[in-house]
């Protein structure tokens, strides 16, 4: 007579490993140089187009509602928001499409996408993580070194690669 045990640890097959656990090949090409710089190009223009429609927004609203100025002189929030918004705009554009997507509209036009080390989508920490490591001054500019890695790469532990070589078709 076997008595069941129910604090035992649950048993498995080692051979059966999950197909979401299974191990991804490395992906070894990088995306180039010149792909990058397009990208942050193309990002650059995007964020501050969002930052243009936010700021206009805000100043609509702000005379709609509140009444005022269009300059937004008699508003001190107004102020902060049209001088430091444009600071921090990047942040939710990069979070959310690298986030959902693994892709911004910079990687869609050079045809990348962000990736694991192992070849795997992004984690939210490791985008959250590469969005703040880009608020440090001229971290753009690390991608001119040796290597065609990104300070935001190498501390959240992503690669940009070209999307064909994860999508073959």
């Amino acid at each position: 007579m076997t008595i069941h045990d129910p604090y035992q640890p649950p048993t498995s097959p080692v051979d059966g490993v999950a197909p979401e656990f299974e191990r991804v090949e490395p992906v070894r090409n990088a995306a180039s140089r010149q792909r990058r710089l397009l990208g942050y190009v193309v990002d650059n223009v995007a964020c501050r187009m969002l930052d243009f429609a936010i700021v206009v927004a805000i100043v609509i609203v702000r005379i709609a509602f509140v009444g005022g100025s269009a300059d937004g002189s008699d508003n001190a929030w107004t102020g902060f928001v049209v001088l430091f918004g444009p600071l921090l705009s990047p942040l939710p554009y990069y979070i959310l499409l690298e986030g959902c997507f693994g892709r911004t509209l910079g990687k869609v036009v050079t045809g990348t996408r962000v990736v694991r080390a192992d070849g795997g989508p992004p984690t939210f920490r490791q985008v959250v993580r590469r969005s703040l490591v880009r608020l440090i001054p001229f971290e753009t500019f690390t991608i001119l070194g040796k290597k065609q890695e990104c300070v935001h790469d190498l501390l959240s532990g992503t690669l940009v690669v070209p999307a064909h070589e994860l999508d073959p078709r």
